[in-house]
């Protein structure tokens, strides 16, 4: 496959739209993911804190299958929901779909370093005030 056919086909990707009743149930599933994973992962998060708080065992490694698995869910969902909504709004499929990947991405990994920073700090015993995030 030659770069021209390549860029050809991607040229012609960004011109492909989706039906808007696809578009509502992507959107409908982006939600339900997100909503589903998100609160599998406070609960898998509760439960670290309550173990720490009443058997000192560490929150730590944070990256266990159940919350990387219930993480990444979550933003898969999300990447769901902003491409669809972009496309629903009109936005092209491919550029609707590198935004919310960007988007996700960039969101995942600023707010998983957070929270991490925020169980290392739950297991050292010195919690920063949340004016030194900001």
């Amino acid at each position: 496959m030659s770069f021209n056919t390549l860029f050809i086909g991607i040229l012609e990707l960004s011109q492909y739209r989706i039906n808007q009743d696809y578009l509502i149930k992507i959107l409908a599933i982006g939600i339900f993911l997100s909503l589903i994973c998100g609160i599998t992962f406070a609960y898998i998060m509760r439960d670290k804190i309550k173990s720490w708080e009443k058997e000192k065992e560490s929150p730590l490694p944070l990256a266990s299958n159940q919350t990387l698995s219930s993480w990444l869910g979550f933003f898969i969902g999300l990447t769901l929901i902003f491409s669809a909504a972009l496309q629903i709004f009109n936005f092209s499929l491919l550029n609707s779909t590198i935004f919310a990947i960007l988007n996700a991405l960039l969101f995942g990994i600023v707010m998983w370093r957070a929270i991490k920073d925020l169980m290392v700090q739950l297991e050292s015993g010195e919690i920063k005030e949340i004016d030194d995030y900001l």
